[in-house]
């Protein structure tokens, strides 16, 4: 079960200044808590309680809304560790989300994610960030409700561009991907470990810095082999930089932890960076 509580600030979006009402059923949305009579209203059950809440079949704040949710690790003052994730608003409503939270102290929300209530704060003062912030029992659960807002995000992003950017935008990924595939296969044909077999589970992914910037990353696991004849697989990532970084072990198997799955990219390219790397052999 997760338990997920607010950080120091949370943010409401009404429906007359977000995207076009939603039900309050999909990756991330903030839906009012109401009175079960109310016309309309959903019942969903709360991680929290345990039991089930009402809330308005139409969300106030829905993925559409959002920039990007980023995992959050602090401590407490006698050292607790403290795991999060902090979701950032598109900068434009700022303003509205101040003027607009000072009407609704007192209302309760549900944040709701995938069909269940992880959290129903209470409005106390206005909000004068637009960010969301969640706290999670453990480290694993932030990364994992990071990657899946992030996910969602990315795929909205997508599914509403037009077709003639969404060729462009396909084109530009085929670029990346396959650059880093190419200096990927470079970077152990030059630089080692030396007598590496074979490839598996290499993906093309994504990070989300802390500006929302995306960074382009390939994802994978070589086979090495040493002179007793036993083998491990060894994680590695190669990322875009300037014009690229290739990091082995337990580094590379963070970064890889942390990424999403690039939604117009599917499929293990296992086999193309094994074809490139023995083409240089």
């Amino acid at each position: 079960m997760v338990r997920i509580v607010l950080l120091t600030t949370f943010l409401i979006v009404i429906a007359a200044v977000t995207a076009p009402v939603v039900k309050c059923q999909s990756a991330f949305e903030i839906c009012p808590v109401v009175d079960s009579l109310q016309h309309g209203a959903i019942r969903i059950f709360d991680e929290g309680s345990h039991g089930d809440v009402f809330v308005s079949g139409r969300a106030l704040f829905s993925i559409p809304d959002v920039d990007s949710a980023r995992v959050y690790l602090g401590k407490e003052a006698d050292g607790t560790p403290l795991y999060g994730v902090n979701i950032d608003l598109k900068p434009s409503l700022n303003d509205s989300m101040r003027n607009l939270t000072g009407r609704l102290v007192g209302h309760r929300l549900a944040f709701v994610v995938d069909g269940k209530i992880l959290a129903t704060p209470k409005i106390l003062d206005p909000i004068q960030t637009a960010r969301v912030g969640l706290f999670t029992k453990t480290e694993v659960e932030a990364r994992a409700l990071a990657k899946k807002i992030n996910q969602a995000i990315e795929a909205q992003r997508v599914s509403v561009a037009p077709a003639g950017t969404q060729e462009s935008e396909k084109a530009a990924m085929d670029s990346v991907q396959q650059f880093l595939l190419t200096e990927a296969a470079s970077d152990f044909h030059a630089h080692g470990p030396s007598h590496v077999i074979r490839f598996r589970d290499v993906h093309f992914r994504y990070l989300t810095s802390q500006t929302g910037e995306k960074r382009y990353i390939l994802c994978g696991q070589f086979l090495p082999e040493n002179q007793e004849g036993t083998a491990k697989w060894i994680a590695f990532v190669t990322i875009k930089t300037d014009p690229y970084e290739q990091w082995i072990g337990g580094s590379a198997a963070a970064y890889c932890q942390e990424s999403s799955q690039v939604p117009s990219v599917a499929g293990d390219l296992s086999s193309s960076l094994q074809a490139l790397f023995d083409s240089l052999r």
